[in-house]
Formats: C-alpha cells, sequence, structure tokens
C-alpha cells in the first residue's frame, strides 16, 4: 500500500478533479439549452448523472482533505513537524517505501546466505 501511495502526485490528482469539473460546466451549459417543448431522455439522464457527478466530487474533495489531514499527522509524528513537508505531504510514503524495498533487498541477502550455508553444512557431511 506505502508503495502504490508513494507513487501517487496529489498535484496531478487534483488536476484530474479540476479537469472533471470543466467538463461538468460544459455538459452543465448544454443542459441549460432544454427547450421545454423538447422530449427524450437525453437531458433527463445527463441532468442526472450531472447531479450524481457533482455529488461524487464533493465527496472526493472531502476525502482529498481528510486524507491529507492524516497524511500530515503521520508526518507529524515521524518527523515533528509536517510544515515543512507541505510541499510534498506524500514524502513519508516515499520514505516508508524507501525502507520497504531495502529490507526486502536485506531478507533476499539473508535468504541467500541461509542457501549457501545449508549448501556447504551438507557437502561438508559428505566428505567426512
Amino acid at each position: 500500500m506505502s508503495k502504490k501511495a508513494a507513487g501517487m502526485d496529489s498535484d496531478v490528482l487534483r488536476s484530474y478533479v479540476s479537469k472533471l469539473e470543466s467538463g461538468l460546466d460544459k455538459v452543465s451549459s448544454v443542459l441549460q439549452c432544454r427547450k421545454p417543448d423538447m422530449y427524450g431522455n437525453f437531458f433527463n439522464s445527463t441532468g442526472l448523472f450531472l447531479k450524481d457527478t457533482k455529488e461524487e466530487i464533493v465527496r472526493i474533495k472531502a476525502d482529498e482533505r481528510k486524507d491529507l489531514f492524516l497524511v500530515k499527522a503521520v508526518t507529524d509524528y515521524f518527523h515533528g513537524d509536517a510544515a515543512k513537508e507541505e510541499v510534498h505531504p506524500f514524502r513519508i510514503f516515499m520514505i516508508v517505501r524507501d525502507f520497504l524495498n531495502s529490507l526486502d533487498q536485506v531478507c533476499k541477502e539473508v535468504g541467500r546466505m541461509q542457501d549457501r550455508t545449508v549448501f556447504v553444512v551438507v557437502l561438508g557431511r559428505r566428505d567426512d
């Protein structure tokens, strides 16, 4: 999970949401072109889609604020001052990712050393 979070760029995610909002504004302007004598499901379906999507964007933004608050709390816990990390709030995840990668390497090396030790012990017993 931390490895995936480390690769995230909150600015990119925020720009995607902004682009979605811009697109929804265009859809909304199309819906305003509806005339009372127009029939069909297009405008009704699109209106429902627009309403649902705007609600979802509000939820996404609320989740983003909550998640950023939690990330800052974690950063405060481990580093003492999240204000210094304001530019890169997800840096803590990069640190954890790098630590996990190092731990992975050490575990693999220890495994290889154990394999060699077992192999040498087995060979040594045959010579006796």
